[in-house]
């Protein structure tokens, strides 16, 4: 037997001899080498205990450490780290190669500039570069890696929103890799090569946002890779209250049988409240092709910060009533102009408030997903700022309080606010949301309607067929329906 295939074995500092790996694995399955026996094989950076050998032998590599300690250098190295040859093992290297191929995506700005809303230019964000080289190699410990379908990230407007959906939850496709646990798992590991039998376990603990959760499962076949995750369990109050990009610690504990576990303690970041994903990306694993990710419109969560429950909004309308222009708000009773008079109300109520045009929309980079910064209504009276979205998402709240069919119309660099029929299937008309601080509502309609680059009328093809990527419809009352409910108000 060649030095490259033999185990150099040592007990409290006192070598026992060399073995090759089947005598070495035979001598510990009869208590002959102990557990917390040292070994050390060419290839390795450090002795290691016997209860962390890999199931399978590491294939070494021709350098040998300069010094062979008598005594073992690290005699309680949490665990053996190797290195796996993508080619090999495409799955796992496939995941480092493609968060960082994704790159630092700036945040797709919806909005334009502060002038008229018939000249308005569309803003352009620089997107940064990725912060380093892509790797063709990721580290495996005993054949696990941590795995995020969605990256180290949490949006808490997307987990608070979409908290009560009715939607079904993503099925895998037939190409998928086994997945044990919950399907719309955030945290888990991938395993390779799992095999029939082996019973497996994943905590996920972290020290803010995340309350404690679990799986156990039994693996059913032989595959080439699979995921495992359990369902995630939020602080709602917490991720309620993040009013700045915040890091947290995650903790993922892994356990094969009856072997020492696996343990990932990760840096993850949780985005501020206001901000709100428009396109996010999510990870999958598939035997055939590898780690895949797919892109998905994230628009639906704006329906989260329209809030129709805003404690605000019985103030502004109060003040609109003030206005004379309209006796009551209610909604459809009394056809077309009446309605068009209550919003002509609600809109001087927010021109005497003197809210201006203003696209300080700059937020906090995502590895993995776009996402634009947008004021809740109180910031934006507040502050007497708003853009496109925060003000077509306010006029949207106060608009659905009364009654109307609302929605938001997302263009390129742009948004808009569309006002629909009483059965909330015909588009009557849209508003230009941004046109508060310089332009009578029958401008506001007309530009949005008719005059803009992407109006109304000549994007309805679009919204109509979904053929076009740029160009989405938030139905307000669909969202709700489909369970989307408003971001609470938090003082």
């Amino acid at each position: 037997m060649s030095p490259e295939r033999l185990y150099h074995l040592s007990r409290d500092g006192k070598a026992l001899g060399k073995f090759d790996e089947s005598v070495m694995r035979d001598l510990l399955r009869v208590g002959k080498l102990r557990p917390t026996d040292d070994y050390w094989t060419p290839g390795m950076k450090a002795w290691a205990k016997l209860a962390i050998l890999p199931p399978k032998r590491i294939l070494p590599t021709p350098a040998r450490p300069s010094n062979q300690p008598t005594k073992p250098a690290t005699p309680a190295t949490p665990a053996v780290r190797r290195k796996v040859d993508w080619k090999k093992l495409w799955p796992v290297p496939a995941l480092a190669l493609l968060a960082l191929l994704i790159g630092y995506a700036a945040s797709r700005d919806t909005d334009g500039t502060a002038t008229p809303a018939s000249e308005r230019k569309r803003a352009v964000r620089q997107e940064p570069e990725p912060q380093e080289a892509p790797s063709d190699h990721i580290e495996l410990t005993k054949g696990f890696a941590a795995f995020h379908p969605m990256g180290k990230e949490l949006f808490p407007s997307h987990v608070i929103a979409f908290a009560n959906t009715k939607l079904k939850p993503r099925q895998p496709g037939a190409a998928d890799s086994p997945h044990y646990g919950h399907a719309d798992f955030i945290s888990g590991v991938l395993i390779a090569d799992p095999r029939q039998g082996d019973r497996i376990s994943v905590e996920v603990t972290a020290d803010r946002f995340l309350r404690p959760s679990d799986i156990k499962f039994t693996v059913k076949r032989n595959s080439r890779s699979a995921s495992a995750g359990p369902a995630p369990l939020f602080d709602f109050e917490a991720l309620a209250k993040v009013r700045q990009t915040t890091p947290f610690n995650v903790t993922i504990k892994v356990r094969r049988n009856e072997e020492e576990p696996v343990v990932f303690t990760e840096i993850w970041q949780a985005h501020q409240i206001n901000d709100c994903p428009t396109r996010l990306s999510v990870l999958r694993l598939s035997e055939d092709k590898g780690v895949t990710q797919t892109n998905h419109h994230a628009g639906r969560v704006l329906a989260g910060f329209v809030n129709e429950n805003h404690p605000m909004i019985d103030q502004v309308l109060a003040e609109a009533k003030a206005t004379g222009i309209c006796n009551a708000f209610t909604g459809y009773g009394d056809g077309k102009d009446d309605i068009v008079r209550q919003i002509q109300a609600v809109w001087s109520a927010f021109k005497k408030r003197g809210v201006t045009y203003s696209n300080t929309a700059d937020s906090t980079r995502s590895p993995m997903h776009s996402f634009q910064h947008v004021r809740m209504m109180e910031q934006t009276l507040g502050s007497g700022q708003a853009n496109c979205v925060d003000a077509t998402v306010m006029l949207a709240s106060v608009l659905k309080k009364i009654g109307l069919n609302v929605g938001i119309i997302l263009v390129p660099k742009h948004a808009y606010l569309v006002v629909y029929d009483k059965t909330g299937k015909k588009r009557e008309f849209a508003i230009e949301s941004t046109a508060l601080s310089h332009a009578t509502l029958a401008e506001a309609i007309k530009a949005a309607t008719e005059e803009e680059t992407d109006n109304l009328r000549k994007i309805q093809g679009l919204l109509d067929d979904k053929s076009d990527d740029d160009y989405h419809e938030v139905i307000i009352d669909e969202c709700r329906r489909s369970g989307i409910q408003p971001i609470p108000y938090a003082p």
